[in-house]
Order: structure tokens, then C-alpha cells, then sequence
């Protein structure tokens, strides 16, 4: 390791492994036939990967992509999917992650967000797009369609192979760690997503990690970390999260290893492919997690490959770690991290996790992490605060809000918006949560943008959202809803209004309707917590919802 300014901010970086993402991209054409991507009984090997990355890579060049131009990814986990991705971040270009999961409407606010000069989409992201009506906008490029985008990428593979592009290396071109190579959208506390902009750096950061937990979690078992196999990766989360492209699609990629995509996530067809595949590891949601665990003891499948299964995304219950152990006798592990700090924040697996089920664990050598008071003061050890974050894994800032950017990042310091205490050994464990905010499966639900998309209904006069618990999902949405005089409105009604606005995860699956004004105090402030309350009260003892 050493000390180095970057990004105007002074932080360790490690000295040797690749510089930039590029170097991953050329390392795949040495493993060969090796099976790279694994999708629904196809295989895609390093070597067909890395010919159609870079046929792919010079096309964006012929077609105009320039260094710093957004190119945008909005599909299910494809095989396409990181062949667009290595591609574009290879030739400079910021790869644009987009959520498959959003409405025409939001995917339309992230374009016109980032203004990508090209967008791949499968045939569903491009319907939803055409939906939300006519206009320029980016170039479209179907995957797995034809006619409906103004290219069709399988057309492209193939003109350029026939067209003379043959070059089995990728196109030279200057970039650095610091040269800017992905957005990733998270949602945000005014309501609209926010692009986090991400480096070479940053996302090699969390190769790093993913190997430093990997190799003291080896060498607390006895064994040699250049010794261990190659994984063999499920991958049941969406590429267009932090978790699923930097600590899974990277390092899996980094190493040689197999990727194991499922089309959508059945616990039961992850059984079977983690027997036929010979998968090695897992990670997903802790909900995916404990699903798996209850899938396989109900099927009686056993799976002797799986070594390894990891959490991460959403608060993992203690319960998960032991059941892990005893139901599996495999190792476990759980991470922390958010979209800003490029995944992995603070990790822990082994006897590091089963001693400590309700932490996640340490941050690698070169993360900080401290806890400090609302006046952003460090506090002592075992006192809760804000958990705030610095290190090469934090973002240069969100795309075109600064203001943003200087709340969110105080002199490299990332804030977390969580609650969390460090003990005297730099064990995590997060508490609470500070920011509104509904953790759903994995997939955070800011509150303000489920009330906005409420307001926008005549028969609504008040509106308020909030998380309540879930045993298996962690959080799950409510909402209490205050009705206007003269409508009559129902919870299917208020389903189908969200449905339409947001992506389907954002859908509140508590709805509590009143004709009674919503509390608040002195000031007029809405007594948010004084509402959650109530139902949590009310479900507890078996009485009724505010004003049902």
C-alpha cells in the first residue's frame, strides 16, 4: 500500500494489481475456452467474450463514442450485459447501468439525467421506453430483438467481424485510475434518482476488497490463499447494482471464474443449478440467502460444490450465519456498502462472522470508517453515530449536483446515513438508519418519491410512507393514506396508481386508508414516527390500522 492524493483527497491505494478496468478486459482472452457466462443453457466462453468485446469496443469508436460519453445498459443479466459493459468502459466511454426493473418514466428521467449518446436495451426497456412517447433521445440498440431499437447488436458483432474489424486486441486508448467509468443511479431523498460517478479506480477498489476478505478468510482456515480454486458464481442479483457488478461480475471475471446467471430468481431453480453447474459460491440479499437455505432442505438436494455463501444489500439477520453453518457446514459471510462506496465498504466471513453473527465485520487496508455526532464530531469507541466512510472506493460525487455531492461527501469522508457503533477492535455493527429510506429485498425505497407519486392523485389529500419489519425481505412499504372528500378510494385503486408511476418493487404492500387529518406537531411537521407507530402497535396487539 501507499499514501496518495486522489481526487484531491489523500487516501491509501493499493500499489500493485490492474490500473484500470481494461487490463481486466485484456486478461480474459488467456483463459480460453474457458466457460465465462453461463445463462439459462447458454455458454458464452473468455475467448467468444472478449472477440465480441472487442469487435464491440471498435465499433463504439467507428460510431463516435468518445472518452467521458455515457453508454447505457438496460437489460436483464444477459450474456450481452457485460460483453456492453467491458466494451465501453475499454474505449473510455461511462458505462450507464440502468435499473430493468424501473417504468418507462424513471428510465426516461435517468436519460435525460445523463444524456447517453447510446442506449442497449432488450426488447422490454426498449417497449417501456417507446411508452413514454416520441422524441430524439439516444441511439437505441436491441439485444435479443430485432426491428425494435434503430440497431440490433448481433447485426453489429457481425458487421464488424465481416467488415474487416478482426483486430483480436482492443483499440489504445489513454485512461488512467482516475478517468471516470461508470453512473449508477440511486434513488435520493428529493424523490429523484441521483447518478453516482464512479472511477477505474473506485470499482478496482472493490476487486481489492473482494480479494482481501477471500484471502484472510483462507489463511484463518490454515490454508494458502494462492490455493484456492476458481469460483464458480451464482448470479441472482441484477448487474445494474453495486453488488452484482463490482463484487460479483468483476472479480468472478478477474479471476477466470464461471458466471451463473438465472433468467429470475426461483430458489428452487437455484438449487438446481447450484447441483448441475457445480456452483462454489453464492451471494444475494439475505433473503435470497434464507430462501436457498429453506429450498434445499425442502428439495433434499445436496450441493457438495457450494463452499461459500455470502449476504449482502440489506440487513442480515444473525439467524443467517448459523443456519449457513449447520444446515450447509459451509462458510458465510456478510458485507456493507452502498452504491457511493462502490459495494464493499466492510466485510466479514468465517470465524470473524460466526463470532460476531450481528455485525459486518472490518474495512480493508485501505478504507477509514469512524462514527461521528450530528456536529460531525468522532465519537468514542461502542458510542453510536453516523457511520462515515473514506477510501479510494468512494465516488467522485453524483453526476451534475454538486450541491448533492458537498452533503453527501465531507473532505473524502462518504456519510452512510446509517446508525452504527464501532468496538475497539473495528468491528461494525449498524443499528438504526438516518436516512427515509425502506430497505425492500436489497432494494432501497426512498419514501419522498412513493409520497410524490401519491400527491400526483386527485382523490389523495395526505400521504406518508414508511418501513415496516419483514422477516424475510427486512423491510417491507406502508403507507397511511388520507383520503380527499368525495372520492372513493381503494387500496387496489392506490396500487394501480404507484404501478404505473414506479417500478414494481416500490408498490406499497400495506396500504391503511383514512378520512382523519395525519399528525403533526406545534410546527406543522408530519409525526412520521408517531404514525409507524401506531400500526406497528396495532398489528402487534391485533387491533386496526390509523383510521381503518
Amino acid at each position: 500500500m501507499t499514501e496518495q492524493l486522489v481526487l484531491g483527497r489523500r487516501v491509501r491505494t493499493y500499489v500493485r494489481g490492474p490500473r484500470t478496468l481494461v487490463e481486466i478486459v485484456r486478461s480474459m482472452a488467456g483463459h480460453g475456452d474457458r466457460i465465462y457466462y453461463a445463462y439459462e443453457g447458454e455458454y458464452l466462453t473468455y475467448a467468444e467474450a472478449h472477440a465480441r468485446i472487442v469487435r464491440l469496443a471498435h465499433w463504439l469508436l467507428e460510431a463516435g463514442v468518445e472518452p467521458g460519453d455515457r453508454v447505457g445498459v438496460a437489460m436483464r443479466n444477459y450474456p450481452e450485459w457485460p460483453v456492453v459493459f467491458w466494451a465501453a468502459v475499454s474505449v473510455g466511454a461511462i458505462a450507464v447501468p440502468l435499473n430493468a426493473w424501473w417504468t418507462g418514466r424513471e428510465l426516461a428521467f435517468a436519460i435525460e439525467d445523463c444524456e447517453p449518446v447510446m442506449v442497449f436495451a432488450d426488447a422490454d426497456r426498449l417497449e417501456r421506453l417507446k411508452s413514454t412517447g416520441p422524441g430524439s433521445g439516444p441511439m437505441s440498440i436491441g439485444v435479443r430483438t430485432r426491428g425494435v431499437g434503430d440497431l440490433d447488436l448481433e447485426d453489429i458483432l457481425h458487421s464488424s467481424a465481416d467488415g474487416g474489424i478482426v483486430s483480436p486486441d482492443l483499440p489504445e486508448v489513454a485512461l488512467g485510475p482516475e478517468s471516470d467509468a461508470t453512473i449508477f443511479y440511486t434513488s435520493g431523498t428529493t424523490g429523484f434518482p441521483k447518478g453516482a460517478v464512479g472511477t477505474h479506480r473506485n470499482m478496482l477498489s472493490n476487486l481489492h476488497a473482494v480479494r482481501f476478505r477471500s484471502a484472510a478468510a483462507a489463511l484463518m482456515r490454515g490454508e494458502d490463499p494462492a490455493d484456492l480454486p476458481r469460483r464458480s458464481m451464482l448470479l441472482a442479483v441484477p448487474l445494474f447494482h453495486v453488488t452484482g457488478c463490482h463484487s460479483i461480475m468483476q472479480p468472478t471475471t478477474a479471476a477466470g471464474g464461471r458466471l451463473v446467471a438465472m433468467h429470475r430468481w426461483d430458489p428452487e431453480r437455484a438449487v438446481e443449478l447450484i447441483a448441475r453447474e457445480e456452483v462454489t459460491a453464492f451471494t444475494g440479499v439475505p433473503t435470497m440467502v434464507l430462501e436457498l437455505l429453506d429450498a434445499q432442505r425442502r428439495l433434499g438436494v445436496e450441493l457438495p460444490t457450494l463452499k461459500y455463501i455470502g449476504a449482502g444489500g440489506a440487513p442480515a439477520p444473525p439467524e443467517m450465519v448459523r443456519r449457513v453453518t449447520s444446515q450447509l457446514g459451509i462458510e458465510a459471510g456478510n458485507g456493507y456498502g452502498m452504491t457511493e462506496s462502490s459495494a464493499l465498504a466492510v466485510a466479514t466471513s468465517g470465524p470473524l462472522y460466526r463470532a460476531a453473527p450481528d455485525s459486518v465485520g472490518r474495512p480493508p487496508p485501505v478504507t477509514d470508517v469512524k462514527v461521528v455526532d450530528e456536529a460531525g464530531r468522532t465519537v468514542g469507541v461502542g458510542e453510536s453515530g453516523e457511520l462515515w466512510i473514506r477510501g479510494p472506493n468512494v465516488v467522485r460525487g453524483y453526476w451534475n449536483r454538486p450541491e448533492a455531492t458537498a452533503e453527501a461527501i465531507t473532505d473524502g469522508w462518504l456519510h452512510s446515513g446509517d446508525v452504527a457503533v464501532v468496538d475497539s477492535e473495528g468491528t461494525v455493527r449498524i443499528v438504526d438508519r438516518i436516512k427515509d429510506v425502506v430497505i425492500r429485498g436489497g432494494e432501497n425505497i426512498y419514501c419522498v418519491e412513493v409520497e410524490d407519486a401519491l400527491y400526483e392523485h386527485p382523490g389523495v389529500l395526505e400521504a406518508v410512507a414508511f418501513g415496516v419489519p419483514h422477516e424475510r425481505l427486512g423491510d417491507e412499504l406502508a403507507v397511511v393514506v388520507v383520503t380527499r372528500p368525495g372520492f372513493d378510494l381503494g387500496v387496489e385503486a392506490i396500487e394501480a396508481h404507484v404501478g404505473e408511476r414506479l417500478a414494481r418493487f416500490k408498490v406499497p404492500t400495506r396500504i391503511y386508508l383514512r378520512t382523519d387529518p395525519l399528525p403533526r406537531n406545534a410546527s406543522g411537521k408530519l409525526l412520521k414516527r408517531s404514525v409507524r407507530e401506531q400500526i406497528l402497535v396495532a398489528e402487534t396487539t391485533g387491533g386496526e390500522g390509523p383510521g381503518a
